[in-house]
């Protein structure tokens, strides 16, 4: 299959052509035990942020807030969309939170006791997570909004995105997509074949057939 191929010729048909990972295709019931690691990792690290003086400098404001204005473009999330999470599944039990998080965090909510805290990134934890990833990975994305997710989340983006990010708004992009994840992408050892293949743009997304 060479889907790049399938594309009209012509300068202005020239898409952005990018390779993406995959996330994990399945969803499991959460286990009890993944549940109650990450419980300890949260007490354990809202100990040391309340420890910290209120107000702590943690992180620039902009880099958290979930802003999307009217001209923001749709590429970004529609190429996250069809990747699936493929840069998660190092989150394991501790989805990358550390103190300075939670200091934000709480911070934004100063009435809340740390036993607040943890279960407030509980309360967010679902009943079925992806296989393999993060505690917070589920079919539809992020179970934590923006302001709840560690720094590494919010700043992460893979070369693919980042390239996306920098193109014009109106940019075509041809998005091939294979087997395994950001981190396994390169072992010769497993099987990376093309799973996926789209054309993204503004106004939708066009998936094509593969094989």
């Amino acid at each position: 299959m060479n889907a790049f191929a399938r594309l009209p010729a012509g300068p202005a048909a020239v898409p952005l052509q990018l390779l993406l990972p995959s996330g994990p295709p399945r969803a499991r019931p959460l286990a009890a035990t993944r549940r109650e690691r990450y419980r300890a990792h949260l007490q354990a690290v809202v100990d040391i942020a309340a420890a910290l003086a209120p107000g702590t400098p943690t992180a620039p404001a902009a880099r958290v807030a979930e802003t999307v204005s009217d001209t923001a473009s749709l590429l970004p999330g529609r190429l996250c969309a069809l990747c699936g999470g493929g840069c998660c599944t190092r989150g394991s039990d501790h989805a990358y939170l550390g103190a300075p998080t939670l200091r934000r965090f709480m911070d934004a909510h100063p009435g809340m006791s740390p036993e607040e805290v943890v279960a407030a990134y509980l309360d967010r934890v679902t009943h079925k997570t992806q296989t393999g990833s993060c505690i917070n990975h589920t079919r539809t994305g992020c179970s934590l909004p923006r302001d709840m997710r560690s720094d590494t989340c919010n700043d992460y983006a893979c070369d693919s995105l980042a390239q996306v990010q920098a193109a014009p708004r109106e940019q075509v992009v041809l998005v091939v997509r294979r087997k395994q994840d950001q981190w396994r992408r390169d072992r010769a050892d497993l099987d990376n074949a093309v799973n996926g293949a789209a054309v993204l743009s503004e106004t939708g997304v066009r998936r094509m057939r593969v094989g």
